[in-house]
């Protein structure tokens, strides 16, 4: 998300490089779902796999510190 003076611009990289924006609103449109989290008012539920890829992100930063019978967390 890119947040500037007045909107919140949401951007996916392309695996050229190229940033794409995807969906924009205004500060007063965006506000968070109560379940997921995911914001609302960007169109972002329409995206199929979003919801995942948010829960996927939540449990690698809550779970990454964590180790595995003997493995070190990479970080």
């Amino acid at each position: 998300m890119v947040l500037k003076a007045t909107v919140v611009n949401t951007e996916i990289k392309k695996p050229a490089g190229k940033w794409e924006k995807v969906s924009g609103a205004s500060y007063g449109n965006v506000e968070a779902d109560a379940d997921t989290g995911v914001p609302r008012g960007l169109g972002l539920v329409s995206i199929p796999g979003f919801t995942k890829l948010m829960q996927d992100n939540r449990d690698n930063v809550a779970f990454g510190r964590f180790t595995v019978a003997g493995r070190q967390s990479e970080e």
